[in-house]
């Protein structure tokens, strides 16, 4: 935890405070970014942002110095949740909402270029999100990845509940293990 009450009383002239909980939402989406952005650099990849929203959050290209080549983009969709009953039971599950659309979007069985939800596990407290010491800055939260390629249609127009197993943890290696599926033509 990065706490403020030592800046706090040492500028007591000062108004310091975390910005905008009214927009927690538009914060937890920017540090699902800068976390996927780690991620992406260290697995060796590029991220783009799309101009347009489409459903499609960020595009990732991952380069193979063998064979020259560029695989991708990789479409992803954003999700950061702090929902209290966003694990299972056991905790080998956690589950993110997604609009109907884009449940209908990301499910295309065999999509032009493949497709995955990554959804990130968060504090809703925002003091907990980072914490920075003498010797290295962490962010304490997770992200877990998911294809729902092929999946079936759901009946209604509300949200739809998706959600990814523990196991599969979106890190660097996870990244760069989907580009080799990716280009050994496997589905994700």
């Amino acid at each position: 935890m990065t706490d403020l009450t030592a800046a706090q009383e040492s500028y007591v002239d000062l108004d310091i405070h975390r910005g905008m909980p009214s927009r927690e939402s538009d914060l937890k989406e920017q540090l699902q970014i800068g976390l996927v952005k780690t991620i992406v650099a260290a697995a060796g990849c590029n991220m783009s942002k799309p101009e347009v929203d489409n459903g499609v959050d960020l595009l990732l290209t991952h380069e193979c110095p063998e064979k020259q080549e560029i695989c991708g983009p990789l479409r992803i969709q954003l999700k950061a949740t702090s929902r209290k009953n966003r694990w299972n039971s056991d905790r080998t599950r956690i589950s993110a909402k997604l609009s109907h659309d884009r449940y209908d979007q990301f499910r295309i069985d065999n999509p032009a270029y493949p497709m995955i939800i990554v959804i990130m596990d968060v504090d809703p407290d925002m003091q907990n999100w980072y914490q920075a010491d003498d010797e290295y800055s962490k962010i304490r939260y997770r992200c877990y990845w998911v294809s729902i390629q092929g999946r079936a249609p759901v009946a209604g127009k509300n949200d739809v509940i998706v959600s990814a197993p523990r196991s599969q943890v979106f890190d660097d290696v996870a990244l760069c293990t989907i580009f080799g599926k990716i280009r050994a033509g496997e589905k994700l």
